[in-house]
């Protein structure tokens, strides 16, 4: 019971990165409403990892990956919802596939500005990094159904 019950939290976790992905391109911002919700999921899921073994402090020592954004966010770099995206991606994946997933979006970003560099277009162009950020959250949600 438990275990499908994470598996319905997982669903859902990918669906809220997909709308706030979708939400970041059309309208340059991510609602309020799905990182509140994703919070709320991140507990239960907490709960229920807890409940199946896992250790529970793991999960909150994922949202340390979101203090760099925040410090970058301070300088004018990053906009509030990638750090508030950063730090509920954290607080549910946990800090070994948070550290999975910001390295695959290291990776995606990278080509990213390949692609940028390929194409004459001007680097400083506005990107938006929600959905580069819920892809790496989603490798790193499959990531945790292999290993």
């Amino acid at each position: 019971m438990l275990f499908m019950a994470g598996i319905l939290t997982d669903a859902l976790f990918i669906a809220l990165l997909a709308w706030c992905g979708v939400s970041d391109l059309k309208k340059r911002e991510i609602p309020n409403i799905a990182i509140l919700l994703m919070l709320g999921l991140s507990a239960a899921h907490m709960v229920i990892s807890a409940c199946l073994g896992c250790l529970w402090y793991v999960y909150p020592l994922g949202a340390l990956p979101a203090v760099p954004f925040f410090i970058t966010w301070t300088k004018g770099l990053f906009g509030g919802g990638d750090v508030k995206l950063v730090f509920v991606m954290g607080l549910y994946l946990g800090l070994s596939l948070m550290l999975a997933a910001m390295a695959f979006t290291v990776v995606a970003c990278v080509g990213l500005l390949l692609w940028f560099w390929a194409g004459r277009r001007s680097v400083k162009s506005r990107i938006a990094l929600a959905p580069v950020l819920s892809l790496g959250a989603l490798v790193a949600v499959a990531l945790g159904y292999i290993f």
